[in-house]
């Protein structure tokens, strides 16, 4: 492992194990105060933020203190909402103003869940080859920096920024993403936080905890990415995780697995359905 190699991996286990903390006084989420949360992603972000609001909304025994308002849009990364050079931003972005726009007289936190594809050029896969990448690893944050930035001027008062979810098809692309993100949190830039590492826990989870396409995740990935958030969000606050929150993730992972051996059992019952007679013994 090269010196470099080393230094940003040991960075991202400080900024993705223990919550970041920013320059500026980060809004307390379990407060009690009211608060928006707007989440930024794209089609692998579109079921668990509803996931999260009804986690929030038990902790604070079913009243709605806090908001979940998702401003995600299916196959819209970074790169399609603003334009990486410039930093302005596309026609997309006008569902992120409403979102934000919507927060009235309480703070708004950004959750981004967001992915570098297309920051590199026409070609989708094309990303951070390794961790001594530096030229895309620059641009890369320099990326992150110009998002960060927009979601600010945009109205946010705090972005909670993390990478995307693993995607075996775009490995190990997707997973050195966070090698940019890490360049940017050293900048120390204001009102930032690092997020929770969800590309880990859904690498863990692979495939149980995505759909047939291997792509997206299904109700179980939801659950799993939508607890990493609900605590990340209580740590970084000190709070304690509710042991109903985990027993939501086993319930889950549970579920999912009985109805995949019922899939596989109907698979197995409509092959020998039209088995041949004699084939079943040779």
């Amino acid at each position: 492992m090269t010196i470099l190699s080393h230094l940003l991996l040991l960075a991202l286990a400080a900024s993705f194990v223990t919550p970041a903390a920013a320059n500026t006084e980060t809004p307390g989420i379990f407060s009690g105060k009211p608060m928006l949360l707007v989440v930024s992603g794209y089609s692998t972000s579109s079921v668990w933020p509803h996931i999260l609001q009804k986690k929030i909304d038990r902790y604070f025994d079913n009243k709605r203190i806090i908001e979940v308002r998702s401003a995600v849009i299916a196959s819209t990364p970074i790169a399609r909402l603003m334009d990486v050079k410039s930093g302005k931003p596309k026609a997309s972005w006008r569902r992120i103003e409403e979102a934000i726009a919507s927060k009235g007289d309480r703070p708004v936190v950004v959750l981004a869940q967001q992915s570098l594809q297309w920051s590199f050029g026409p070609r989708r896969g094309a990303g951070i080859r390794n961790s001594a990448d530096t030229q895309r690893i620059r641009i890369g944050s320099s990326v992150l920096h110009k998002y960060h930035d927009l979601l600010l001027r945009t109205g946010a008062d705090h972005v909670i920024l993390t990478t995307h979810v693993y995607k075996k098809e775009m490995e190990p692309e997707i997973y050195n993403e966070r090698y940019a993100l890490v360049e940017f949190a050293r900048k120390d830039p204001n009102a930032f936080t690092a997020g929770p590492d969800v590309w880990a826990v859904t690498r863990n989870y692979y495939p149980l905890a995505y759909e047939r396409d291997q792509v997206h995740l299904n109700s179980f990935g939801a659950e799993v990415v939508a607890q990493e958030w609900f605590e990340f969000l209580l740590q970084r606050e000190e709070a304690s995780i509710p042991g109903w929150s985990r027993e939501q993730v086993t319930a889950a992972q549970e579920l999912t697995i009985a109805q995949r051996k019922r899939f596989n059992a109907r698979g197995t019952s409509k092959r020998e359905k039209f088995v041949k007679p004699g084939q079943a013994n040779r």
